[in-house]
This record gives C-alpha cells, structure tokens and sequence, in this order.
C-alpha cells in the first residue's frame, strides 16, 4: 500500500516537472515576441496609427466641460493617452507636460485619460490641466475610438489644418513626435 501511494506520488511530481518545464519554455517564447515588439516600438497588441492616417472626426468634452473637436486645436495638435496605473505612462505624462508647454500648451494639446476602475486619476490631472484639455473616457469612448487606442502610452502628432487630422507622427513616446508645434512657428 506504501509503495503504490508512493510510486503514485512520484509520478505526479514528474508530470508536475513536465508541465512546469513546458509552461517556462511557452514564457520564454512570449517574453521573445514581447521584446521584439516593444523594440519596434509597439507596446500593444495594436500597431499606433501611421503617419499618413486619418484619424475619424471625434467630439468629446473635457474635465472642464468644454467640448472640443478636430476644429479646437487650429493646425496642429499634440494627443496624448494615458492610463492611471500604467508604469510608462507615469514616466512619460512628466515629460509630455513639459512638452505640452513648449508646443502651444491648452490650445494645441490634447490629453485622454483611460478610466480604469480602482484607479486614481488626480495625479495625472494635476500634471496636465494647466498645459492640456483633459478628457477622461473608457476605450469605446468618442476619442479613444477615433484613435483606435488599446496601447498606453501613446502619444500622436496631427495635422489638422484641413478639418481633418492627419497623423504627422506617432509613438509611444516622444522620441518620434516633433518638437516644434505652433508657438515655435510664430517666433
């Protein structure tokens, strides 16, 4: 009886080391493909919107509760996404502030916010309402939809000129998206 609950017993640990050597060689082809995406400069299971995308027409209404449209922003726009909780998101809103500022601040910029349950979103605002309109909405919001964002951070540079945005360059952050907006122009 020993025996058999003993041979029993080492059998289910060898099918235990099976499955447990399976299961690490799985994570280490993801953790591969994960690393091979984000040096391409995905972070999602989307690609970010190309240059060259035009981006649907989207209405929204801020934490201030102005609404606002492609027309709001004059030619150019900086658009950031961000998510509370989301570790490069807090490294990066710091320094889109601080671009956001540089480039034409609350006119030409545009920060959404993704509600996350659970989430505080008060850093984030303190950060980006003096140099931001500031919209907060779920992923099937007006904006988020506009965007297709399913990926945090993600930040675009539009054209909007024509009435319609043009996506000029877009990245998870701000190593793609130029530095001169429209204050750098008018100086």
């Amino acid at each position: 009886m020993y025996l058999v609950a003993t041979l029993a017993v080492g059998l289910l640990c060898l099918l235990d080391l099976v499955l447990t050597v399976g299961v690490i060689r799985r994570l280490r082809e993801h953790a591969g493909h994960l690393e091979r995406l984000v040096s391409a400069g995905q972070s999602g299971p989307m690609p970010l919107l190309a240059p060259g995308t035009t981006v649907s027409d989207f209405d929204g209404v801020t934490v201030d509760g102005e609404a606002i449209s492609f027309e709001s922003f004059g030619d150019k726009a900086l658009v950031g996404f961000f998510s509370p909780g989301c570790a490069p998101c807090e490294l990066l809103v710091p320094e889109f502030a601080a671009r956001a500022m540089r480039f034409g601040g609350r006119d030409h910029v545009l920060a959404v916010l993704n509600t996350a349950p659970g989430r505080d979103m008060s850093k984030y605002l303190r950060q980006l309402e003096a140099v931001a309109r500031v919209v907060v909405e779920g992923s099937t919001g007006s904006i988020s939809g506009a965007f297709r964002a399913n990926s945090f951070p993600s930040v675009y540079l539009l054209d909007v000129a024509d009435g319609a945005g043009t996506v000029v360059a877009s990245g998870t952050s701000l190593t793609n998206i130029p530095a001169a907006g429209p204050l750098a122009a008018a100086q």
